[in-house]
């Protein structure tokens, strides 16, 4: 086997006389017998060799775990290569991790039989081990030491230490991957220690590809595999890996939330994702400047290499295991996007240069089990096939308690889904009007809104109405569709057991209007003075009406709710105003530029309902929604003069 102290060949110094090299770090063979019969040329011979306890010029480490049936344990081959095969003392080894790496992959029975060649770096070959056992090798940047890390299921979820909002300064990056062409087979070829010959074996997953409706392979290489049996554990390992569609996520933490390595799991919690205490796999570490001390992490939702199931025989148990299959949304919308949803995804630029005949689709759903992670949106125009366009999580719900009218501030919820996830600032919506979240207590399900946000006006909503909290929770379909289009969607949950079946999927018809072109209503809505009265007194029996501007594009994506003072308006912007009385339309005032308008109602009109519309109009083209109010008209009584006439009581006089 080529020792340092090995000495040459007797039987070759015997057959032929003279010096003999000793061949020392040099594994050499000599055949004694007969090597042809019947054929004058010698054919190419073919080596089966196998070291475990030889050519350790440091002494054997671990020699009970050394050998692994046909191969050797891929821990020590890592060690010598690191040591030995890289000129370091076994210092530089942390003999613990090593050690436990090694028992593990002893219990497995995972073996290799890999060849090193002198043109593939120490480094390389010594990744080509991990890719092959699912593991990590790591420099502890405290200890200085390497470590090796296997990618298994061996912890306890509840034990890891969770990194959160209080330690998270900033989410950088959130990787969600998508269904559509991800992977759902993959062939593992390996070298049958047997045959020496290449042999292959394939592996699916089966919900992944009923899902997507074809079959995506990857062909994956591992030459040190030996056997079928290893190489189908290792093909499960694969495919669980490439089709969990697990996430990827880059955080900026605190320094004294550290230290950080490589391998490392920890729960991820944030809840504005609907994410608690996912675990993830540190994957890379950058540790700051002399200016910035933060940590940057990436890291990787953990698929856990091999499942457990792989290697020990499950017992018996009265355990059920649930269900954990994708359930369809029974609780989902969608809708046309909002100059403000536009401006914040593509950006104001893009927005001001869009077709104005053009419009995109919106989608929000509330979470329909709790395996449930988030969605598929898909979507088609006509009998075209369904198309992937995006992804997104379940949004925070819950339902009015009591009724509200269009000044009603303070609500309650019932049924509440995710609440702690809401922050304060962002965006709600109770059935078609938006409004802002200025205060939540997600334990006590109460919350106080400002109203009448973006294109939207405030109006009544009934007890049992559903709120979306929508910022960040909205799935977008970033094709642009032509007013009049019909749309149709389909949201497919996505669970740790792959994505719904189309076919189970409710379809969310929609049709386009080109919302984001429009002008945006008024807001501040006054009569005689008052916010939406019960009831209003016509002097003269005159009613005046009182608004405030609004331009959607110095709004770009800022919550102005309908209460806060005029803001532009828009160039071009007019406004139409229509009275109805008892139900009837009596007058309309088109082209109105300023900010009042008024109408004197016919003797004998009070104790009718006066209902009064404005809408914004630009271009030809009216408000998405028009600010409204209906109150009880009351006409009083004045004399010549104009003073009031009241009862000796001091009660105002009215004409019924």
């Amino acid at each position: 086997m080529g020792e340092p102290d090995q000495m040459p060949s007797a039987y070759l110094q015997a057959q032929v006389p003279g010096p003999w090299p000793a061949a020392r770090n040099l594994l050499t063979t000599v055949f004694n017998g007969q090597i042809s019969a019947m054929n004058p040329y010698i054919k190419n011979w073919a080596k089966k060799v196998s070291r475990w306890r030889k050519g350790w010029r440091n002494g054997l480490w671990q020699a009970d775990l050394v050998q692994i049936d046909e191969g050797m344990n891929p821990a020590h081959i890592i060690y010598q290569v690191r040591t030995e095969g890289m000129g370091h003392p076994v210092d530089v080894i942390n003999d613990e991790s090593f050690r436990q790496a090694a028992q593990t992959l002893k219990a497995e029975g995972f073996g290799l039989c890999l060849k090193w060649s002198r043109s593939t770096s120490a480094k390389e070959f010594m990744d080509i081990v991990c890719d092959h056992i699912g593991a990590m090798r790591i420099e502890d940047p405290v200890s200085g030491l390497t470590e090796l890390v296997l990618l298994r299921a061996d912890y306890d979820p509840a034990a890891l230490v969770e990194i959160g909002p209080d330690a998270i300064l900033e989410v950088i990056e959130w990787q969600q991957p998508m269904l559509d062409n991800s992977v759902n087979e993959v062939t593992v070829v390996y070298r049958d220690v047997v045959t020496n010959k290449d042999a292959a074996v394939t592996y699916q997953n089966a919900a992944n590809v009923q899902a997507q409706g074809r079959v995506i392979n990857q062909r994956k290489t591992y030459p040190g595999l030996w056997n079928a049996a290893l190489a189908s554990r290792v093909a499960a390992r694969e495919v669980a890996a490439v089709s969990s569609l697990a996430c990827r996520v880059k955080v900026r933490m605190r320094h004294d939330a550290g230290p950080f390595k490589r391998g490392q799991l920890r729960a991820l919690t944030w809840p504005r994702r609907g994410v608690v205490r996912m675990p993830v796999r540190i994957l890379e570490v950058d540790e700051g400047t002399q200016t910035d001390s933060s940590y940057t992490l990436t890291v990787s939702q953990d698929v856990s290499g091999m499942a457990a199931a792989s290697y020990i025989q499950p017992e018996s148990s009265d355990w059920v295991e649930p269900d954990n299959a994708p359930k369809p949304v029974t609780v989902q919308r969608v809708q046309e996007a909002s100059y403000r949803d536009l401006a914040a995804t593509l950006g104001p630029t893009a927005v001001g240069a869009l077709n104005v005949n053009v419009g995109f689709l919106t989608s929000i759903g509330v979470r329909p089990t709790s395996a449930a992670f988030g969605y598929t949106l898909q979507t088609r125009i006509g009998s075209a096939d369904y198309a992937e366009v995006g992804t997104a999580d379940f949004a925070p719900s819950g339902l009015l308690i009591t009724a509200m009218t269009a000044t009603t501030t303070a609500i309650s919820l019932s049924a509440g889904i995710s609440l702690d996830g809401v922050e304060v600032g962002t965006e709600a919506l109770i059935d078609d009007e938006l409004v802002r979240v200025v205060a939540i207590d997600p334990v006590a399900a109460t919350l106080t809104v400002a109203r009448g946000c973006v294109d939207t006006v405030p109006v009544a909503h009934s007890i049992g109405a559903r709120v979306w909290f929508t910022d960040e929770y909205v799935g977008f379909d970033g094709r642009e569709y032509f007013a009049g289009e019909f749309i149709q969607a389909k949201l497919l949950t996505r669970t740790s057991q792959g994505q719904l079946n189309p076919a189970l999927a409710t379809v969310i018809p929609m049709t386009i209007l080109r919302r984001q072109a429009l002008p945006y209503p008024p807001g501040r809505l006054r009569i005689n003075g008052d916010p939406y009265p019960v009831e209003a007194w016509g002097t003269d029996g005159t009613v005046v009406a009182t608004w405030a501007h609004r331009d959607r594009i110095l709004q770009a994506d800022q919550l102005i709710d309908s209460e806060q003072a005029s803001i532009g308006p828009e160039p071009g912007t007019t406004y139409t105003v229509r009275w109805y009385l008892a139900g009837q339309q009596v007058l309309r005032q088109d082209d109105i530029a300023g900010t009042t308008a008024s109408y004197q109602p016919p003797v004998g009109s009070g104790g009718k309902t006066l209902r009064v519309e404005v809408e914004a109009v630009r271009a030809g083209f009216p408000s998405w929604q028009r600010l409204q109010h209906t109150f009880l008209y009351r006409a009083q009584l004045v004399t010549e003069a104009g003073d009031r006439l009241v009862t000796e009581a001091g009660a105002s006089l009215i004409l019924e």
